[in-house]
């Protein structure tokens, strides 16, 4: 990503010490790699992970809905605890699943790239004065 194109957030400072004002931004950058052509086997691979994907996603659903079913109807503070208790029983259980869908999406993720969103910083050095000019004032 060459800029941040949402989420933005400014601050300027002497970021380099040369006693003008830099500018560093903080902010989202969304971009999508071009389509690839598949071969055959790529184009089967990538049905084969498509639905191993599924499959995972399908069984963490299941632990949502679980957990969900678990704190209906409950109140505040009992609802929370109640989450707390339901999700810790299923940490393993989620683990061992994206332990299996982690490389499955990873590898999809290659063959169909998708839409990307990423926060970055990044930083504009103000160059006047290395360039003998003064800084610009407002």
């Amino acid at each position: 990503p060459q800029r941040p194109d949402s989420g933005l957030y400014a601050d300027a400072g002497d970021v380099d010490g040369d006693g003008d004002l830099d500018l560093v931004v903080g902010g989202y950058s969304h971009w999508q790699s071009p389509a690839r052509k598949l071969t055959k086997a790529q184009q089967q691979r990538v049905a084969e992970l498509r639905k191993g994907v599924a499959e995972q996603e399908q069984k963490l659903q299941k632990l949502d809905d679980a957990v969900q079913e678990a704190v209906q109807g409950l109140e505040q503070e009992a609802m929370l605890k109640k989450y707390a208790e339901v999700w810790q029983a299923q940490k393993d259980e989620r683990a061992a699943i994206q332990k299996v869908l982690a490389p499955l999406q990873q590898e999809l993720d290659e063959l169909v790239p998708v839409a990307k969103r990423e926060s970055f910083v990044w930083f504009y050095q103000n160059l006047a004065k290395a360039a003998g000019k003064p800084a610009a004032r407002k």
